[in-house]
């Protein structure tokens, strides 16, 4: 039983000393699942909020909505195990199944709105979160396609002092930016993102994460040669989980508008999609099936044919391409779009399917 114990707090120790990969999660589940088999009310709660930011920071954000359900039943089954971080854990991991919510397509706007409220009644119980609160009401807003609440929500954010379970202030910064860029604000949003993009304001996520936001601003306005800038800068991150999806999925449509050679090794596709397997954060894989739709068709028209080498048993679908007549595969994301569409139907809101089917190329391997 000793030996059981002294893994138990090996595996603490080694989790919290790694850096948000899925390597974390991995752990982090052993614990749980080791916490659970000694029956430790303690670190059966504790272990689960780990495991849900872990899950959240570094792997598959979607997988730590079960993870907080589980959580918030053991804190109710035992109130004050967790002591004076009660407060704390509560209202974060109330956050954390709301922004997860927001990413599943089977999960409804209506269900979204009632995570929300969950997360406020959490913020009001404890007297802590209010501006971590603000942000994420300015998100589902824009989800709903309502630019007056969202903007609404931005200022009550600004007002709101900081607390100690705020966002670092460079992912602050970045996604008000991200924010404000969808409110047609531009120059406020470039003005707030400029410490993250001159590296006064960094972190794990920044400002890796701003840059594939800017690039898809300034690739919608046919910027170019902005979307370059970012573009070089962004070529100094490598692949290290599902959370560089996104930066990859930017990287890739400016490969195919640009061809500048930043992404000219499909290899490097083929990795992403390695990521992409039994991923269920579905807002991850748009933004990586979006730009590899582009670059794909992109290569296509060069070559003719991509040789990748598929991760085993990845989804693909084969259909004939509407403007070459070539077979090509395409990936399994298709009936997420339908399904999406079907749940969160909100102004501005809608990824049809047709986006993920025009990848005009054979794919090889």
């Amino acid at each position: 039983m000793n030996d059981r114990f002294e893994m138990l707090r090996e595996l603490h120790r080694r989790y919290h000393n790694l850096d948000y990969t899925p390597q974390r999660a991995a752990v982090n589940r052993e614990y749980v699942a080791l916490a659970d088999q000694l029956a430790l009310p303690h670190e059966q709660v504790s272990g689960r909020y780990d495991l849900a930011w872990a899950y959240a920071m570094g792997d598959d954000p979607a997988k730590a909505l079960p993870v907080c359900a589980e959580f918030f039943a053991l804190l109710e089954r035992y109130p004050r195990i967790l002591g004076e971080d009660t407060a704390r854990f509560s209202v974060c991991a109330a956050m954390i199944a709301f922004y997860v919510a927001t990413c599943l397509s089977q999960i409804s706007l209506e269900q979204c709105a009632a995570l929300l409220e969950q997360f406020r009644r959490q913020v009001r119980k404890f007297g802590l979160g209010e501006r971590l609160w603000q942000m994420h009401a300015c998100h589902f807003r824009l989800m709903t396609g309502d630019k007056a609440g969202a903007s609404e929500h931005l200022a009550r954010f600004y007002a709101a002092p900081r607390d100690q379970i705020s966002d670092c202030a460079a992912c602050e910064a970045g996604n008000a930016a991200e924010f404000l860029l969808k409110l047609g604000r531009r120059e406020e949003a470039m003005e707030l993102v400029r410490p993250v993009l001159e590296r006064r304001l960094t972190c794990e996520q920044q400002p890796w994460s701003v840059l594939s936001v800017l690039i898809h601003d300034a690739l919608d306005r046919g910027e170019l040669e902005t979307a370059r800038g970012y573009g070089r800068r962004l070529t100094l991150r490598r692949l290290q989980g599902p959370g560089d999806l996104p930066w990859a999925g930017a990287m890739m449509r400016l490969e195919a508008v640009d061809g500048g050679g930043r992404w000219s090794d499909p290899g490097k596709l083929a990795r992403c999609l390695t990521y992409a397997m039994d991923l269920w954060d579905q807002t991850l894989l748009f933004r990586l099936y979006l730009g590899a739709a582009a670059y794909c068709g992109c290569l296509g028209r060069k070559r003719g044919e991509i040789r990748l080498t598929l991760p085993p048993k990845f989804p693909v679908y084969y259909h004939i391409a509407l403007d070459s007549g070539e077979l090509g595969p395409i990936p399994a994301s298709r009936s997420f779009a339908a399904c999406f569409n079907r749940t969160k139907r909100a102004p501005g809101r809608q990824w049809p399917g047709a986006l993920f089917v025009r990848t005009s190329c054979k794919i090889s391997g």
